[in-house]
């Protein structure tokens, strides 16, 4: 990929040039084609007590309050799954995994275009949550919502 403008006839020199992926040319040329950038507020709660790192993969959980039934509830739900993390904070190389950034305000995230939107309104709407994942764990699952009945169903079970 081109970093500058390339004239007919002119040699091609490597400082014109940048592997996508190549994050030494700058942010831009990390995103896979047809893929978009996005950044989130995080804190020391929500994003991982600052332990993220660029090339790490993230779900991220969406809770909002909606009302239905003559009623108000909070939901959660997963909105993204792997997402990676192209940057932390400012940094788009790894500094330092064992030590915890904890002031850390913004993570940016590589996903799809309509990702991008429901991570915007989730943000928006209610809060967002990022969870890290194992690297060798590239599953998708099927997660449904959680509501309050559940977790008030499910106390007293394992953490796994």
């Amino acid at each position: 990929m081109s970093t500058e403008n390339i004239y007919q006839g002119e040699q091609i020199l490597s400082e014109k040039i940048a592997p996508v992926g190549e994050a030494r040319k700058g942010l831009v040329y990390t995103i896979t084609p047809g893929n978009r950038a996005v950044t989130v507020g995080i804190n020391p709660v929500n994003g991982v007590a600052g332990f993220l790192e660029p090339g790490d993969r993230v779900d991220v959980v969406a809770t909002v309050k909606v009302s239905g039934s003559g009623r108000n509830t909070a939901i959660s739900t997963t909105i993204i799954q792997n997402a990676r993390v192209l940057a932390a904070g400012k940094n788009l190389f790894p500094v330092n995994p064992t030590v915890p950034d904890e002031e850390m305000k913004t993570v940016t995230l590589e996903v799809t275009p309509q990702k991008a939107q429901l991570l915007s309104l989730a943000e928006k709407e209610g809060t967002i949550n990022l969870l890290l994942r194992s690297p060798a764990d590239g599953n998708y699952n099927n997660i449904p919502v959680s509501m309050p009945e559940n977790w008030l169903r499910s106390r007293g079970e394992g953490g796994s």
